[in-house]
């Protein structure tokens, strides 16, 4: 056995407790959080490396080489995708899309390693036996081959993958937690170590052994001891969470009890808010209502103002025209007066005429008796011409006096006749006039009286034009105070709505609240439970 084989050994050993340790710790946690898992399974996979490596240390032929060289590189794509794993579960890595990506390269890589004999995975027919001599007498012979191109790139890829760690280290460090970030960095500064070293001793720029299985216990070492720091936080952490879960006991309680009566508060408040709303809602409704009314109060005042207008105007237009009317029966009454005093004055003359007219006919009864007695007298003179010396010329006279006579007397009678007429005509004016008179007067005493029931009338309409002058103003008065309030309950109906709104918003907000403090109720006696779950595991597991 080949002495260099014993500290690969050791390391192997080391390498497969700490994962075993870390398998234990997972399952024992049994939380969701799987980064013991993940590194357990990267340190078994560092283990059978270094469980390998024995083999290629106490190897003597290139066949029996080759084998173990297949089964290492396959295994190191194996920790590389295991590896890629667990640092993205330790840094709790949001994107995961590129580890999937490298993981399924590795598995292809590993898979083709082992079972392509094509040369595309080693160049079997070239042989890069290496012999190293180290210090203190030890010595080591590497059987291997030339690796090919497929193992190439899955050294590639093996280097890709640590860069894309040492990104992960950089951010963490940059925006988490350094402490954290620290044993990563330092991890992937060992495995570029051992990897610049393989590398040139496998390109044989120098002699040397492989350092690859040494940086693997550095990582492990690293990744452990802040594994088992977060450990120890988290024991401590229990120790805390077991203390709070006994304050969350007792707060649960209080809590229980306080969700109790906070819970019938709220009840009480509720149904103060809901009997509020109502009210507010009534409020509302009932000022709607006193808004409308006085809308159509408004309405109809404004026709009454525009009736009355009318009347009014109405009445001024009829106060006018009586005024124009009773100047007009006054004219009328003066001309009936001048009239009825004319027509007195010519009763007056017909009334004289009358008189002169019987005056006239007495002269006329006297001339007729003078015509009769002057007849008599010419018929005397006749008579007595007879007997004279002188009787032809006194025959003469006294025939001319006769016809004389006989002609005053016909034409006395003539006039009489006429006077007669005439005496007649003025007894039928003077009826006539009298009559007319009668009428005058009464037609006058009517205009009189119509004078006065206009006047009356006149009076009446100047009455109930002031009146109605008062009735319009009173109602302008009325229609801007109506307005005044249609404005004032246009606020009150603003701020009754905004009262209305709010008061929804509180009872929907109360009702809310009283949900909640249900739900309250409820997770009080869940978190009273799960509190007491709690600390029963808590202590359990602390013992």
């Amino acid at each position: 056995m080949n002495t260099l084989s014993v500290p690969v050994a050791v390391i192997a050993g080391i390498t497969l407790y700490v994962g075993l340790y870390h398998l234990l710790i997972y399952i024992k946690r049994q939380i969701k959080n799987r980064t013991d898992l993940t590194f357990s399974i990267t340190c078994f996979a560092m283990a059978i490396y270094d469980l390998l490596c024995l083999g290629a240390y106490n190897n003597t032929g290139l066949e029996k080489g080759l084998l173990w060289q297949r089964w290492q590189v396959a295994t190191l794509s194996l920790i590389g995708g295991t590896f890629l794993w667990f640092i993205v579960d330790y840094a709790q890595w949001k994107s995961k899309n590129i580890r999937n990506l490298f993981s399924i390269l590795f598995v292809c890589g590993a898979l083709f390693v082992l079972l392509d004999h094509s040369g595309l995975s080693w160049q079997v027919d070239k042989p890069a036996i290496k012999h190293i001599a180290l210090p203190f007498n030890l010595a080591v012979t590497y059987y291997e081959v030339a690796p090919g191109p497929i193992t190439q790139l899955l050294s590639i890829l093996g280097v890709a993958t640590f860069v894309y760690v040492f990104r992960i280290g950089i951010f963490m460090y940059k925006t988490q937690n350094r402490s954290k970030a620290r044993p990563l960095l330092f991890s992937v500064l060992f495995y570029c170590i051992g990897l610049c070293n393989d590398a040139s001793v496998q390109m044989e720029l120098y002699r040397s052994i492989y350092l690859i299985e040494y940086t693997y216990l550095g990582i492990v070492a690293m990744m452990a001891f802040s594994l088992s720091h977060e450990v120890l936080k988290s024991a401590e952490m229990k120790e805390i969470v077991q203390k709070a879960y006994g304050k969350l006991l007792e707060a649960s309680q209080t809590l229980l009890g306080s969700s109790e009566k906070f819970s019938f508060v709220t009840k009480q408040i509720d149904e103060s808010m809901n009997s509020m709303f109502l009210a507010t809602k009534s409020q509302y409704d009932r000022i709607q209502n006193v808004h409308k009314t006085i809308n159509n109060l408004l309405n109809d005042i404004h026709d009454l103002s525009g009736e009355v207008q009318q009347s009014y105007r109405f009445a001024q237009d009829t106060t006018e025209k009586i005024e124009k009317n009773i100047h007009t029966m006054k004219t009328a009454f003066e001309q009936m007066k001048t009239i009825e005093n004319s027509v007195s004055q010519i009763g007056k003359l017909v009334e004289n005429l009358l008189t002169h007219s019987q005056k006239i006919d007495t002269i006329l009864e006297l001339i007729d008796d003078m015509a009769s007695r002057v007849n008599v007298l010419s018929l005397n003179a006749s008579i007595e011409a007879t007997k004279g010396s002188s009787k032809s010329g006194f025959m003469i006279i006294a025939n001319e006096i006769r016809q004389l006579a006989g002609t005053t007397k016909a034409h006395t009678q003539e006039i009489g006749a006429l006077l007669t007429t005439f005496q007649n005509t003025i007894e039928k004016v003077k009826l006539t006039m009298q009559e007319w008179i009668l009428d005058v007067q009464e037609v006058a005493q009517l205009t009189g009286q119509g004078e006065q029931g206009l006047n009356e009338i006149l009076k009446l309409i100047e009455e109930e034009e002031t009146r109605l002058h008062r009735i319009s103003m009173q109602i302008f008065e009325l229609r801007t105070f109506s307005q005044q309030v249609e404005k004032e309950m246009e606020s009150v109906a603003t701020v009754s709505k905004t009262n209305l709104n709010t008061a929804t918003e509180v009872n929907a907000n109360t009702k809310t609240i009283r949900t909640q403090m249900n739900e309250l109720a409820s997770l009080s006696e869940s978190l009273h439970r799960v509190a007491e779950m709690s600390a029963e595991v808590v202590l359990s597991e602390a013992a």
